[in-house]
């Protein structure tokens, strides 16, 4: 949880929330990055502050072992080549620096252009560039993706649409994926939290029936588990009595861990590696 009723996917992740599924990819794509793994520690210094939100092959690799349909895809990269399936005049009149990289098809993300083939989620939505894009994608298969990115919440800027999926339901609320938390248990070992990363990805088939059985219980019902409750970890901003500028202050020396990471990792039987030495091999 980021707040109350704000769920973070972590760097890739599934969730369900009503009869919703809803997988996602965070971060911007750099090459340099890619096959790295996560050796950055909050309070991030120097250049981690932004290779941390750079996407990981280990993570792209997770998501492409999801075999269970997905509604809804979240990134902040547009996939590459998505330019071509809408109105790609309009979007270079908006934004004519764009021009030669769709033009030549640099535009984009290329593991997210991966996801999006190999996913084929129903709606696909992002951000990244600021200006507001729908396209339409069919899939070899017949599927379709109906891709939309929004511009800045600024005013008098396209920075909401409301999208109805009527057949869909909210109730139940938030509730963890058997799927996804099968993926993580099998690739949990292959984590790593050190320079080099993991060049691959297991599917989760052989821990399906561990994760089913453990869900078995739950108060939720079958299979049906709330994510850990929200839990604040620090106090809230308080712009009447902090008055600090941007850059001001120090940044704290240690960060608790999450209390709602400890609770899923203790549910899944797995080690907390996310603040263990980036010289650790694991």
């Amino acid at each position: 949880w980021v707040c109350p009723n704000i769920y973070y996917l972590g760097h890739s992740g599934v969730i369900n929330f009503g009869d919703l599924r809803v997988g996602g990819l965070s971060g911007i794509f750099k090459g340099g990055d890619y096959r790295k793994g996560h050796f950055e520690r909050p309070p991030y210094a120097g250049h981690e502050v932004k290779t941390a939100y750079h996407v990981r092959e280990f993570d792209v690799n997770k998501l492409k072992h999801v075999r269970e349909p997905l509604d809804v895809f979240l990134s902040h990269d547009w996939p590459r080549g998505i330019a071509m399936h809408g109105d790609t005049d309009a979007l270079i009149r908006k934004k004519k620096f764009l021009a030669d990289e769709v033009r030549s098809n640099s535009l984009g993300s290329p593991p997210a252009e991966e996801l999006l083939h190999a996913l084929r989620p129903r709606y696909w939505f992002a951000a990244h560039l600021h200006v507001k894009f729908a396209a339409l994608v069919n899939h070899h298969d017949g599927a379709q993706t109906r891709f939309l990115a929004l511009d800045k919440c600024l005013p008098h800027r396209d920075f909401m649409q409301v999208v109805d999926i009527p057949e869909k339901s909210a109730a139940g609320g938030f509730w963890l994926d058997p799927e996804w938390l099968s993926i993580l248990r099998a690739n949990h070992e292959g984590h790593s939290v050190g320079m080099r990363g993991a060049s691959y990805a297991r599917n989760g088939d052989e821990h399906r029936a561990w994760v089913e059985a453990k869900l078995a219980g739950s108060a939720d019902g079958p299979s049906r588990a709330s994510p850990p409750v929200f839990a604040a970890t620090v106090a809230a901003h308080d712009p009447t009595t902090d008055r600090r500028r941007p850059g001001q202050g120090k940044a704290p020396a240690m960060v608790e861990r999450n209390p709602q990471t400890v609770a899923l990792m203790q549910m899944l039987e797995l080690e907390f590696k996310l603040d263990a030495s980036p010289s650790s091999s694991g």
